[in-house]
């Protein structure tokens, strides 16, 4: 405790001392004092893409995103992950009260919104690197409300 006093008296005399020795500038000076800053005429990202010709456009890569995510649910060898969906709710008291009771279970359980809509919500278990995992993992969950697991690739 008294290492700290010392450390704290110690900072505030050399606040003093700073204070005493350093010139002081007038804050009217600074107003009008003509600092040097380069801005360049055009914007930078402007330049970058009339260099490359033409505009990025989504469009163009779209087909190849859905080619890649039919691809990765199809193939169970390049999956890096897979999750249990346990159950879609629209009432966030039943999807709380199911996920307390995953979680007082032991179960790694995680809420996302479904389709980014704020009123539907999915209840997930997981995830876990090998499919056979997810899947042992899925028969063990309590049986909710009549809702049956799925396992699928994480995303």
């Amino acid at each position: 405790m008294i290492k700290i006093n010392y450390f704290f008296v110690s900072l505030i005399i050399a606040f003093v001392a700073l204070s005493y020795f350093v010139e002081k500038e007038p804050a009217n000076e600074l107003l009008y004092k003509d600092f040097e800053v380069l801005i360049p005429d055009k914007d930078l990202d402007m330049q970058r893409v009339e260099s490359e010709g033409e505009s990025f456009n989504i469009d163009a890569y779209l087909p190849s995103l859905d080619d890649k995510e039919t691809r990765l649910r199809h193939d169970d060898n390049k999956v890096p992950a897979w999750t249990i969906q346990v159950a879609e709710y629209s009432n966030k008291e039943d999807l709380m009260n199911n996920f307390n009771l995953l979680k007082k279970k032991g179960f790694r359980s995680y809420i996302r919104y479904k389709n980014k809509d704020i009123n539907r919500f999915v209840l997930y278990v997981g995830p876990t690197i090998e499919k056979k995992d997810s899947t042992n993992l899925s028969l063990s969950i309590p049986h909710l409300s009549g809702y049956t697991p799925e396992v699928i690739p994480y995303d």
